[in-house]
Parts: C-alpha cells; sequence; structure tokens
C-alpha cells in the first residue's frame, strides 16, 4: 500500500506541471468515483483480494459547499464447483455486500490540494455456503453475517480540473458483527448444529485508497 501511495504522489508531480490558481470554491455539485488502489497494486505487485470493510470500489457525493453526503458500495461474489469423479463434489458460494453512507466536510489547502474529514456508518451482509457431497453423506456448512458500525473518514484531494480530482481516503472503523453458523446433514440430521457469533472489528486505515472523481 505504501507503493501505491508513492505512486499517487508521483502522479500528483506530473499533474502540476500544468500552472494552477489559489482562485477557489467548492461548486455545488454530484460526484461519482472508482476506487483504482487495486489497479495501480497490480501493476507495482502489490495487489490483495482480501475483504476489506475501509474500502469501497463505487462511490459518490453530493456537495454543497464545503459540505458532503457521501456514499460508497462495494459487492463480491464467488461461485464454484469442483468434482472429483465418482468420490466428491465440492460446491462453494460466497458474497458479501459493503455499503455506506456519512457526512464529510472540506477544506481548500492551495495548489488545487484539499483536505477532508467527516463520519460514516457502514454495514456489511456476507454468506459463506459449502456443499460436500459424496457417498457416506450430503454435508452443507453455511455462515450468515451481518453487520453494523462506522467511524472516522479523512483523506486528502487534488483538483485536476473543475471536472476531475484524484482522492485519498483513510479511515477508523468500528464494526459490531453477528454470525449464525450452521452445520446441516442429509442423512444424519441428529448431529446437525447451529451456533450464533458475536464481534466486533476495529481497522485503521491510512490515506491509501485512492479514487478517480468526476463531478457534475
Amino acid at each position: 500500500m505504501h507503493k501505491t501511495f508513492l505512486l499517487f504522489l508521483f502522479l500528483l508531480f506530473l499533474i502540476n506541471s500544468v500552472k494552477c490558481q489559489d482562485d477557489f470554491t467548492f461548486p455545488k455539485s454530484g460526484d461519482i468515483g472508482l476506487n483504482i488502489t487495486n489497479v495501480l497494486s497490480s501493476f507495482i505487485g502489490n495487489s490483495s483480494n482480501q475483504d476489506n470493510i475501509a474500502s469501497y470500489p463505487f462511490v459518490a457525493k453530493l456537495n454543497y459547499g464545503r459540505n458532503a453526503v457521501r456514499f460508497g458500495v462495494g459487492f463480491t461474489f464467488d461461485n464454484s464447483n469442483e468434482t472429483f469423479v465418482n468420490i466428491e463434489q465440492f460446491i462453494f458460494n460466497n458474497y458479501q455486500l459493503n455499503a455506506r453512507v456519512g457526512w464529510e466536510r472540506k477544506k481548500y489547502l492551495g495548489n488545487r490540494f484539499g483536505f477532508y474529514y467527516g463520519l460514516d456508518l457502514v454495514t456489511m451482509i456476507k454468506n459463506e455456503e459449502t456443499t460436500v457431497s459424496n457417498s457416506i453423506d450430503v454435508t452443507s456448512i453455511r455462515t450468515d453475517t451481518q453487520g453494523l458500525g462506522g467511524g472516522l473518514v479523512y483523506g486528502f484531494e487534488y483538483y485536476i480540473n473543475k471536472f476531475m480530482y484524484l482522492g485519498t481516503e483513510g479511515n477508523i472503523y468500528g464494526l459490531y458483527k453477528i454470525s449464525k453458523r450452521t452445520e446441516s446433514f442429509q442423512f444424519n440430521m441428529d448431529i446437525n448444529s447451529e451456533r450464533k457469533i458475536i464481534g466486533f472489528e476495529a481497522q485503521i486505515t491510512p490515506p491509501v485508497n485512492l479514487y478517480v472523481m468526476v463531478r457534475f
């Protein structure tokens, strides 16, 4: 991630070759953006596919001058079917939905740079299901997780022109999670089981998530 941040600074250095002015006002507008952190990381060999409640592939903002309402959403889905002929079959179904809504306030720092801070409310829904079929039994293991939390958000922005800017984002999130895990056996139902898991997750993320934002 540190390589990604250094690459972001290098991009800003190139863009800053264009003469800029400090006569700046925050407009009333709508912004949409894409998280390109993993794209850049893949070029420098530092990509990661781990689930992360602190980053969102798609974001949007409704700007009212220095204040803005912010949104973010992310979704992953994975389905696979693996079969060993005449022995076993494995079926995997996994998905996760992350969403956030929040508020932020901006401050112009000069030379096209800005800083923002705010608060987010975050939520997530996650499902993991594995089915194993063989000559002994058909076993299904399923975990359903719901999470709710929030925290502080902060970051820097670089305004390329009035229609486009780059932004980094960091946050301090806490997430309260409730999970239900069930194990089901088709032919041995007397050993079926279910348990409930309650937990809390906290993350401190530096401003290394990089977004390209377009303003309308």
